[in-house]
């Protein structure tokens, strides 16, 4: 039905990944975008993640600690330099992680 549609449509929006601030490289120079954002072409910066340092005595967490981006980047990529370990399981359901290398 109708409803059932809308209801599995609004569980699988909520899965999502949720936007965030991302780097990207725009007319000349690196701006911050959401990746809700992102358009084709772009070049965007990823960096190796590192933990956000923990919050202090349970306080929320600081401007500092919610710049850092999570592991999954909603968009296909090239990886120009560098390597990445890529879970592709939601494209082709391979449930084993792969290494991406940069192109050559």
């Amino acid at each position: 039905s109708v409803m059932q549609r809308l209801r599995t449509f609004k569980m699988l929006n909520a899965m999502g990944t949720k936007p965030y601030g991302i780097q990207v490289f725009r007319s000349k120079a690196w701006v911050e975008v959401s990746t809700a954002d992102l358009l084709p072409g772009d070049m965007l910066e990823l960096t190796a993640t590192r933990a956000p340092p923990p919050p202090k005595d349970g306080a929320a967490p600081t401007a500092e600690e919610d710049k850092f981006a999570p592991d999954i980047v909603p968009c296909d990529c090239v990886i120009i330099r560098g390597e990445a370990v890529a879970n592709e399981a939601s494209l082709t359901g391979e449930s084993a992680p792969q290494m991406k290398d940069a192109l050559s």
